[in-house]
């Protein structure tokens, strides 16, 4: 394998390090913002505030979707270069697959309902 072919996928794997770096200090502030807005709700009796604290959960739930089908598609492209021809040198392209948002299983509804990364 050409040292320039590992030194693509240590590229692509830091992106997706990268990624999951955000997405998971991103659940930490998720949960300070709810238990915050929450706490506020239930101490000022104010039930719209418990509202405010679903809308910005549900707000989050996206982004972390949305974090969730990127890293998926950076493994995508993770394995296209990982199974490339062994002869050619990579072109250090760092554009993941494109994959439709909807079907398929690799958009929003995979981000949110999908089996983990691991799996």
């Amino acid at each position: 394998m050409h040292e320039t072919r590992v030194n693509h996928l240590n590229m692509i794997q830091g992106t997706i390090n990268r990624l999951a770096s955000q997405a998971s200090s991103m659940k930490g502030f998720a949960f300070t913002a709810v238990g915050l807005i929450t706490a506020i709700a239930s101490q000022a009796k104010a039930p719209n505030l418990y509202l405010l604290a679903m809308a910005v959960a549900v707000l989050f739930m996206l982004l972390d979707a949305t974090y969730l089908t990127l890293e998926k598609r950076y493994r995508d492209l993770f394995n296209e270069v990982r199974k490339g021809e062994i002869e050619t040198p990579p072109d250090f392209n760092m554009t993941p697959p494109r994959r439709p948002i909807l079907g398929s299983g690799m958009g929003y509804k995979a981000g949110l309902f999908g089996q983990p990364i691991s799996a």
